[in-house]
């Protein structure tokens, strides 16, 4: 038993300095998420800079598939789930109690299709996640529309990116793995997907992401509402960061996820205290965007 928990605790600051990450996401990431921020400086809307990062932040992670086509529409579908996502979840904050049935509600239907395959999964869980974020930032000044479309400008900024910086530094990374193709994961029929996905519906494990997400949410909201004006949101927000489909064991991720959601808590606490200029605050997002996929390449 304690050599167990020796190792699962070991694994959750485990590096690997062999693996090299990818340098066109690397400048996406970083570029994607502070351009709209210094966009909405510049123009002195720095509100509606960060709802448009938002944007960039979905986009700006891992982008499936080897060639330029298969890129633009892994992202181009990323996009569309997001820009569905944050037009929910403000739709749902507009109508304002009713949030505390209809966001676990969504959230728990979206889970429930992504038992389908391993896209829908990564998919729905994008999709609860921006949902949750549209729900707790939505405000009066910026309606559903405005918000999805600030939203579509930050992913497209990032989409065009990814693109182009794949084009140019892409090529020399297949060069150097031309066995990436060999080791890709062959396609399952839909079909079967479909014929595996209703035989979990039978079991208790086909549902239990769906209540999870549900019920967990469902508190967060119950106590946003009952404590308004202390920033509630949040705990939602955790919530579909933290709470992943699968529960781990040994639960590693999930401990990786609480201390990081922890450690940007404390961050934004320290800055609550004292407020430096935007462009300080813009660089340190830069950075840490930057940082996110170096360290999700060695860990």
């Amino acid at each position: 038993m304690a050599d167990t928990k020796q190792h699962w605790l070991s694994d959750v600051l485990r590096w690997a300095p062999a693996t090299r990450p990818d340098v066109a996401q690397i400048v996406t990431a970083m570029l994607g998420l502070a351009g709209p921020i210094i966009a909405g400086v510049a123009t002195d809307h720095l509100r509606l800079g960060m709802v448009a990062a938002i944007g960039g932040l979905a986009l700006g992670g891992p982008a499936h598939g080897e060639t330029l086509r298969q890129r633009a529409f892994a992202l181009g579908a990323a996009l569309l789930a997001g820009c569905a996502a944050i037009s929910t979840g403000t739709t749902i904050a507009s109508h304002g109690s009713l949030v505390i049935l209809a966001l676990p509600a969504v959230a728990a239907i979206a889970g429930f299709f992504g038992g389908i395959s391993l896209a829908m999964a990564r998919e729905t869980t994008r999709f609860i996640l921006f949902t949750t974020i549209a729900a707790g930032l939505s405000t009066p000044e910026v309606r559903p529309l405005g918000m999805t479309l600030l939203f579509f400008l930050g992913g497209t900024w990032t989409l065009g990116l990814s693109l182009l910086l794949h084009a140019v530094f892409g090529r020399a990374k297949c060069a150097t793995e031309p066995s990436a193709a060999a080791t890709r994961t062959p396609a399952r029929p839909v079909a079967l997907l479909l014929r595996r996905w209703r035989e979990s519906h039978f079991r208790l494990s086909g549902w239990q992401y769906p209540m999870r997400i549900w019920s967990c949410l469902t508190v967060a909201e119950a106590i946003a509402q009952i404590w308004p004006g202390q920033h509630g949101q949040w705990i939602a927000v955790t919530v579909a960061i933290v709470l992943g489909r699968r529960l781990p064991a040994p639960p590693t991720r999930l401990l990786q996820r609480a201390l990081g959601t922890m450690l940007g808590v404390v961050i934004a606490g320290l800055l609550l205290i004292w407020t430096p200029p935007p462009l300080i605050v813009t660089c340190g997002i830069a950075a840490l965007a930057a940082a996110r996929p170096v360290l999700r390449a060695g860990n």
